[in-house]
């Protein structure tokens, strides 16, 4: 607890966490070419086959929405170490994102801008599960909303995902924050183990999920001499 404490002293007063890295919205039988993140990333489709999709030379990524559904796009850079989920949501009729009535319990910790983007700002508990309710609306344009974390917020998001791990079974990850950045470190026994881990990240995460990806695969380790 005490390495939490100085790591958390050490970060700006207010961590900024802008949702999300990208939401995918489609309806059945589109056609969508995007540009993917740049450089040697990986992509991974995570949930039910919504979309077909492949990633193109060009730095671009190609989407055929086959149903309706939802499904996240994981992409991992082994090089950076570091992951970004996309959400990809096929629906029939699209919902146009507009501006939603702020919830009582998330009055206090969100306020419009001049240009009409909402600012909130985590403090601790109370206001962290608010806005884990609140900002998952499905009619809230993510675009128009930035998250700030104090040190106490801080501090209340890290116990929040560490419990979210061990209720998955997943012990020995060592989580931190370095500004908004989450490291992780520890051992997972496979890349499939990997995924999960950062799929349950990214789902516990109240603001947008920044990975310094430090995990070790077990079955490497066991190999070295």
């Amino acid at each position: 607890m005490r390495r939490l404490w100085l790591l958390l002293a050490l970060i700006s007063p207010a961590a900024m966490a802008v949702p999300p890295h990208a939401v995918v919205a489609l309806t059945p039988g589109d056609d969508v070419i995007l540009p993917r993140p740049r450089g040697e990333w990986t992509a991974t489709l995570e949930g039910p086959a919504v979309v077909e999709f492949s990633v193109l030379e060009t730095d671009e990524v190609f989407f055929h929405a086959r149903e309706a559904g939802g499904a996240l796009l994981l992409w991992q850079n082994r090089v950076l170490r570091a992951a970004q989920v996309w959400e990809i949501r096929v629906v029939a009729h699209p919902i146009e994102a507009k501006p939603v009535a702020i919830p009582p319990a998330a009055a206090g910790c969100c306020r419009k801008t001049e240009d009409d983007v909402l600012d909130c700002q985590v403090d601790g508990p109370s206001c962290l599960a608010a806005l884990a309710d609140f900002l998952s609306h499905p009619e809230l344009d993510p675009g128009k909303v930035q998250v700030r974390y104090t040190v106490a917020g801080l501090q209340a998001q890290l116990l929040r995902l560490e419990q979210a791990l061990r209720e998955a079974g997943l012990a020995g990850i060592r989580l931190a924050f370095r500004g908004a950045t989450l490291s992780l470190t520890g051992e997972v026994a496979d890349e499939a183990a990997r995924r999960r881990v950062l799929l349950i990240l990214y789902r516990g995460m109240v603001g947008k999920l920044l990975v310094e990806d430090g995990l070790q695969l077990s079955q490497a380790i066991e190999k070295k001499p």
